[in-house]
């Protein structure tokens, strides 16, 4: 009987970035492999409720984001990494651990480092990554809403992936370099990063690229390597097992249907003020709403009784019993906003959630995205009405809705993992 193959996942990040891979590792298991996911204390008792093994990793991004760093990065002004230089010394250190006896690495875009982790284990190493961030023409970095077909533009937004690579790549050169040679016992890499290694190792090169989203939302670029892949979603389908409470099924049930409102790990100074423009923004355009509370603590005042707040709920179970999600724009509500086949209302605040709401504007199921920097209750009152009053905006969504929920992410990704290890 031939042994398990042993796969080690490493995750950083908030829990948007932790469930697809649990929604793949759960596919790994499946499919016969043995799985540990290594990623943040705080979601310990969620992975192991999946039934998948768990491993620490440094860090706790939720106690980032309510940090003076964790504002700014939201607030745009923050570097590449805010993430003190000892805390990512330390998730180098847990990945290593976690990895050791591992048959093969897979890494998310934070834990990009694992690429040396495979390196050092001589095994193969795979790239996960809910937005597209290999080098393309039909777009910028991190501008993905939109497909470029101006050819001098195209070498422009070619070169901006080569440049922000470098910028990341230097800002923690040092300690990676390091980190290879006194802990690995391997050459450090060059000045221009992995990129431009001249003799990178076979089982890595080319690097295997597993893109977590549909090519319905965003169609493959026709410059990308045939190692690129676009999989499709991967949903936990957390649901199966899920009870609600009466509480929120009765409010559901008792009144015209709701929409839903939430914003995730994202956090600000003043979560009243959110609180104040959300309540003020139903009023106006007399709806009922699921409020999350989420990493930001929204909805800590005397609410209406158009309002029901949740502190945790699956969204694969609430969206589709909604009439439209308003929300921040992370990879992973957006995919679930997608799935439930209801228009979206994106509110942007940084990294990759501008470019999701244009993509959604783009595929004709959300109105124009609103930045939280210019979020006023007017602003969001009349987004709402559009998202529930729009029909063509609503059939959009039902049927792209549709073509997600046909689509197989997790089985499509393990089939390629599984014809790259054998």
């Amino acid at each position: 009987m031939a042994k398990k193959l042993k796969i080690t996942i490493l995750s950083v990040g908030s829990r948007g970035d932790v469930n697809p891979l649990c929604a793949l590792a759960q596919g790994l298991r499946q499919a016969g492999f043995s799985v540990k996911i290594a990623t943040h204390k705080i979601f310990e008792e969620f992975v192991t409720q999946q039934g998948i093994e768990y491993a620490p990793i440094a860090g706790d991004y939720k106690e980032l984001f309510r940090s003076e760093a964790g504002y700014r990065l939201l607030e745009g002004k923050g570097g590449f990494n805010p993430i003190s230089n000892e805390v990512f010394q330390q998730q180098l250190t847990d990945g290593w651990s976690a990895s050791l006896g591992s048959d093969a690495i897979i890494f998310s875009l934070l834990a990009a480092w694992g690429y040396n982790i495979a390196e050092a284990l001589n095994v193969p190493g795979f790239f996960a990554s809910s937005m597209p961030v290999s080098q393309t023409s039909s777009f910028p970095f991190l501008k993905f809403g939109s497909f470029e077909t101006n050819s001098s533009k195209g070498v422009l937004n070619y070169l901006s992936y080569f440049l922000l690579d470098f910028l990341s790549w230097r800002d923690k050169s040092q300690i990676l370099n390091n980190f290879r040679t006194q802990v690995l016992g391997l050459p450090p890499l060059p000045f221009f990063g992995a990129r431009y290694r001249k003799n990178p190792p076979l089982q890595l090169s080319p690097l295997p690229v597993l893109y977590s989203f549909s090519s319905h939302v965003i169609p493959k670029p026709v410059d990308w390597a045939t190692s690129q892949h676009i999989t499709g979603y991967w949903f936990l389908n957390e649901d199966k097992n899920y009870e609600p409470p009466q509480k929120l099924v009765d409010f559901i049930n008792n009144g015209s249907t709701p929409i839903f409102i939430g914003f995730g790990s994202m956090t600000t100074r003043d979560p009243q003020r959110l609180t104040n423009i959300v309540l003020s923004a139903l009023e106006k355009s007399k709806q009922r709403a699921v409020l999350l509370s989420g990493w930001a603590g929204l909805g800590q005042t005397e609410l209406h009784d158009n309002v029901h707040i949740v502190d945790n709920v699956p969204f694969e179970w609430l969206f589709p019993k909604m009439k439209a999600v308003v929300h921040h724009g992370g990879a992973g509500t957006t995919s679930d906003g997608i799935r439930a086949g209801i228009p979206n209302v994106i509110i942007p605040f940084f990294a990759d959630q501008p470019a999701w709401g244009e993509r959604l504007t783009n595929l004709g199921i959300s109105p124009k995205s609103i930045p939280f920097k210019q979020l006023e209750a007017d602003k969001l009152a009349e987004a709402i009405d559009i998202a529930v009053s729009n029909e063509q905006l609503r059939e959009k969504a039902r049927h792209l809705g549709g073509k997600i929920r046909s689509e197989d992410g997790v089985a499509s990704a393990v089939k390629i993992i599984k014809s790259y290890l054998e």
